[in-house]
């Protein structure tokens, strides 16, 4: 795979963009944040990696859940606005090739990057953020079922522009996952018109007792 096809750390890097990342909608911060506090219970979420964490604005929520927590990020601006906001361990690194040992980490958080990368990066991200998970992976995507997300690929298709965002079908991301052991236990969507939704996966879970809002195969 090429560099640039995975590496979207260049785009925070250039100008004040990381810093406008961290001030970004409140709103949008909040409702995200209730998705994963859903899909936080009932877990014991143990020693966490926040892979890419970004201006480390999961932290406080992590921590609150007494985690020991872990940010890797590829960018340096992210990296130094996450310092800024108090984070303390942090890593610069890249998701294609974690620098950690097989099951290093109970929990491996992974929100809002896969919509950067094409259909096969996808999944071999996937496959490397499972490598490093003892128990369970938190992970989003965009659906490519939302209203923002179908008026977006219609606006490419009219002005003859590749995609800057990649939506990843639920039951693409749910056989990549089991292919490393990984089941899906939990599904939050952000409502119908927004592209995100985030999906919780366990080593242990059972492939046919999935929650009542991820029982279905589409997003």
């Amino acid at each position: 795979m090429e560099e640039g096809s995975r590496d979207s750390s260049w785009r925070y890097d250039q100008g004040t963009k990381a810093a406008r990342y961290r001030a970004r909608s409140l709103a949008r911060t909040q409702r995200e944040a209730s998705m994963l506090q859903r899909l936080f219970e009932g877990l014991d979420l143990g020693h966490v990696l926040d892979a890419p964490c970004g201006a480390g604005r999961l932290e406080e929520l992590l921590r609150a859940h007494g985690v020991s927590w872990c940010g890797l990020d590829r960018s340096l601006a992210m990296l130094r606005e996450a310092r800024l906001a108090g984070a303390t361990r942090l890593l610069r690194g890249s998701l294609d090739a974690l620098p950690f040992e097989d099951a290093a980490f109970d929990t491996v958080v992974c929100f809002r990057f896969l919509h950067h990368l094409e259909a096969r990066d996808q999944n071999d991200i996937l496959r490397e953020v499972a490598r490093v998970a003892l128990k369970t992976v938190i992970v989003s995507a965009f659906t490519p079922y939302s209203l923002h997300g179908v008026r977006r690929r219609i606006r490419a298709t009219l002005l003859r522009k590749r995609p800057s965002r990649h939506a990843t079908p639920l039951p693409r991301m749910d056989a990549t996952m089991a292919q490393s052991g990984f089941y899906r236990t939990g599904f939050e969507r952000d409502g119908l018109a927004r592209d995100l939704y985030v999906a919780r996966y366990e080593v242990s879970g059972d492939a046919g007792s999935l929650d009542a809002r991820g029982g279905s195969s589409t997003a």
